[in-house]
């Protein structure tokens, strides 16, 4: 009785094993769907790729590879749309989590790579824009505000709240000064006239003792001359900034 009990166990045991064998094999095509469903494309392949040549279901799996490199297309040419749509409309958040949400469904996929790459590039490229533009605006308001200030502080030279306030806002005008002759420099090294002429000057105007201003200058204004020579309508233009 005992030894009947243990051989029935073990027959028992090894259907379980064949049971869940054909449960797993008849599966697959069960998985790819799923995946299929989660968007997960680029995991589809790899689970088609990744099947035996001797699976029964090898032939139906293998056959459904171009239907999911379509899709996965298809997903791609969407991500990238949408993304770039936020992208126009200034929504950089909302691009940047578009290309997150789809590389974690499909993180091997060279287009969406590409595209999030192109795009961060993209926004750098914005952001440093708007740097510039906050470092000019900066420098025309201290501009206007230093000689303000000077008249003050010669009127009332006693009063330690105007001459603090006074020398606070000298200190800061020697300071973007500087930040825009470096940046005037890198225009210039890059040939981009048209944003040079907007920061070289302005330096030499807030640090007009500083003999590296001046020279930057000097270089801006024979560039200039040198491409009005090449080009009369383009340094008109630039003239006008």
């Amino acid at each position: 009785m005992k030894y009947s009990l243990l051989f029935f166990l073990l027959l028992l045991l090894q259907s379980c094993t064949n049971i869940s064998h054909l449960g797993t094999d008849g599966d697959r095509l069960k998985q790819l769907d799923q995946y299929l469903a989660e968007q997960k494309f680029t995991k589809a392949l790899s689970f088609i790729e990744g099947t035996s040549k001797e699976d029964e279901q090898a032939l139906e799996l293998q056959e459904k590879r171009k239907i999911v490199l379509e899709q996965l297309r298809s997903y791609e040419k969407q991500t990238i749309n949408t993304a770039l749509k936020q992208e126009k409309n200034n929504d950089w958040p909302g691009a940047r989590k578009t290309y997150k949400e789809a590389l974690k469904k499909n993180r091997t996929s060279k287009p969406l790579k590409d595209a999030q790459n192109s795009m961060v590039k993209r926004f750098h490229g914005k952001m440093e824009d708007l740097d510039h533009e906050v470092l000019i605006l900066t420098g025309e308001f201290l501009q206007k505000k230093l000689p303000l200030l000077r008249e003050h502080f010669e009127s009332d030279p006693d009063d330690r709240s105007v001459k603090w306030s006074y020398s606070r806002s000298q200190n800061d005008a020697r300071e973007t000064a500087m930040e825009l002759l470096r940046l005037g420099e890198q225009m210039l090294a890059e040939n981009n006239l048209a944003m040079a002429s907007r920061t070289v000057p302005l330096a030499a105007k807030l640090a007009p003792e500083d003999l590296e201003s001046q020279s930057a200058l000097k270089l801006l204004d024979s560039r200039l001359k040198e491409q009005k020579k090449d080009k009369p309508e383009d340094a008109k233009a630039i003239e006008g900034f």
